[in-house]
């Protein structure tokens, strides 16, 4: 399996990136950086939530990003395919939701013709 879903980033691609919107690359890291820092959870599990978030996403160079630190920080293959599990299941459960605009729409033409 490849490392990673995307190539390689050329180097002049980053200064070059950098230059044109300044001030975002380092606003993206100090952002970041209050996540990863220490907290109630511990780093396994901060990983584990990364990564059901990269699936929800459905962003194929975040999981396997994420997967790689998860593993890094102690999880094991169960503990990611659990993690997944719940993924699957929040989108499913979202789908799911999602069809109330559907059914309220049709409710509505239903009643506009008479029915």
């Amino acid at each position: 399996m490849p490392t990673t879903a995307y190539p390689p980033t050329p180097a002049e691609i980053t200064p070059r990136r950098r230059q044109m919107t300044p001030g975002i690359d380092d606003a993206v890291q100090r952002l970041g950086r209050p996540v990863v820092a220490e907290g109630a959870l511990d780093d396994k599990t901060r990983q584990l939530i990364s990564v059901a978030a990269a699936h929800v996403m459905q962003c194929q160079h975040c999981i396997q990003s994420q997967t790689r630190i998860a593993l890094r920080a102690g999880a094991c293959e169960r503990e990611l395919m659990e993690t997944v599990s719940v993924a699957e299941e929040i989108w499913a459960g979202r789908a799911h939701d999602h069809s109330t605009p559907s059914m309220g729409t049709a409710a509505h033409a239903h009643r506009r013709r008479g029915g």
